[in-house]
């Protein structure tokens, strides 16, 4: 391709989080091209972004637009959406000298399939927002090698070397102010009881201390898992600056482990107790990885809501999953947690290896004991970097539908499983009189997304019953 002068970049995102389903849909902001766009007109350039629905064909209008556009295109390809990809850049060809590059779970798992299929130029094969800023930089200048990272097709071999030594947040800008002030990003699975709720979003460590064999190291700023943990005070100045800078009232810290180090994380509370101003904060983390202490602390510091991965109530499936925890343990901090008063949100996996009806119906009864706020039950449909997924070899799934041969159940079983769980939970007189008061303040404060969170769950019900418990639901966990 002809050498080119680089003045405007273009994101494109096939967007896996908007539209119905049973799960209260989250938002989250995207890092990968906040991050590497913020450094791209940091250096001088122009860049722009584009959320294409992900279910269904793209529209025509944004095929035109994307074609259009004068300069590089970078398009996200995440697990399972390798059709959709393929059937945009094919749409696109007519873009001339135009290059395509693609990033994210497809193109850092197995870059020579996309570019033997000659649907991109590039694939970002890493953490994108350490890659793309070098990446733009080498197409306009074309020095020799490219930037680890970059792969492309050469003669018919594929060409370039990985990105070994991926960023840290310590080495990232701040989320843009006016990107935060968009209010495009949500976490409405987190139904908190704060008036006109503005979500701001960080990133503080990334990568995890835990090898769990269904989890992949490529997803969420994880790559080859390596913990990454940023400055303490980075953090807290991040959060400030939303808070002062883009009027968030709520920060979703967005690491897989937040409290991996308990010296860290107490560092980070001191400093946000230390603020003039409150910041109220949910988190992600472990059962195993909090005690009393640390929870009193948390609350102290601000944290509205936690959300852990319970997965299983049954120790047999927990060992299974290599979760490396117990229901003792799970049983233990839940109720901590409860007694504190943290709002919590629990993913729970079903249809694991060797799972039978009797295991779900023990996670069932922890639940119910533990009494979270919101629970999220998935099937267990591993990435294909996992060791529990040796059998999809094209990267190409994630979530869609119940495996049913993975586990012991079928795939009408646990689908029905799940619907009978969340009609018997979320209506039980239980849930409500534990969750009434902060479930009518948040209808109250937030009443516009609680109509359409409560909409898009009757209609799930509703759908499950017509359909006898098939609903084909695909949200990602």
């Amino acid at each position: 391709m002809a050498e080119q002068t680089i003045e405007h970049v273009l994101f494109v995102r096939l967007d896996m989080e908007s539209g119905p389903g049973m799960h209260p849909k989250d938002r989250t902001l995207p890092f990968t091209p906040v991050l590497a766009a913020a450094q791209l007109e940091n250096r001088g350039h122009k860049t722009s972004m584009i959320d294409v629905p992900a279910g269904g064909g793209v529209p025509a209008r944004i095929v035109e637009k994307v074609a259009a556009h004068d300069g590089p295109v970078l398009i996200e390809v995440q697990a399972g959406k390798l059709e959709h990809f393929a059937e945009f850049t094919q749409q696109l060809k007519y873009r001339n000298n135009k290059t395509v590059a693609a990033y994210g779970f497809i193109p850092t798992r197995n870059p020579a399939r996309l570019l033997e299929m000659n649907v991109a130029d590039y694939c970002i094969a890493g953490e994108g927002e350490g890659i793309i800023p070098a990446f733009v930089d080498w197409l306009r200048a074309r020095n020799e090698p490219p930037p680890p990272g970059v792969m492309f097709m050469r003669n018919g071999r594929l060409t370039g070397c990985p990105d070994d030594s991926p960023p840290g947040t310590d080495d990232m800008p701040f989320i843009p102010a006016e990107v935060l002030k968009s209010n495009r990003y949500h976490k409405d699975s987190f139904p908190l009881q704060f008036a006109g709720l503005r979500w701001g979003f960080v990133l503080a460590n990334r990568g995890c201390l835990y090898r769990c064999p269904f989890c992949t190291g490529i997803a969420r700023q994880s790559l080859l898992r390596k913990y990454r943990p940023c400055s303490p005070a980075r953090l807290v100045d991040e959060m400030h600056y939303q808070v002062s800078e883009a009027g968030r009232n709520i920060i979703s810290i967005e690491d897989d482990l937040f409290t991996g180090r308990r010296e860290w994380v107490i560092e980070v509370l001191e400093l946000l107790e230390k603020l003039p101003r409150r910041i109220r904060w949910i988190a992600q983390t472990r059962f195993d990885c909090l005690d009393e202490e640390l929870i009193i602390k948390m609350k102290n510091a601000g944290c509205a809501g936690l959300s852990l991965g319970m997965e299983s109530g049954s120790d047999r499936i927990l060992d299974i999953l290599g979760k490396n925890t117990d229901t003792q343990t799970i049983r233990r901090i839940g109720a901590l947690l409860l007694k504190h008063g943290v709002a919590t949100r629990y993913t729970v996996m079903l249809g694991a290896p060797g799972e039978k009806a009797r295991d779900f119906a023990l996670t069932a009864t922890l639940v119910r004991r533990l009494k979270p706020l919101v629970v999220q039950i998935y099937f267990c449909t591993p990435y294909t970097d996992t060791v529990l997924d040796p059998h999809v070899a094209d990267g190409s799934l994630r979530m869609a539908e119940p495996q049913p041969d993975i586990s012991n159940l079928s795939g009408r079983e646990m689908e029905s499983l799940r619907l009978a769980f969340y009609r018997s939970y979320y209506l039980s007189f239980n849930y409500l009189r534990t969750h009434f008061v902060r479930l009518l303040a948040y209808f109250l404060l937030n009443s516009r997304q609680a109509v359409r969170i409560t909409t898009l769950f009757i209609s799930f019900f509703l759908s499950g019953r017509r359909a006898g418990g098939q609903t084909g639901e695909t949200h990602p966990a």
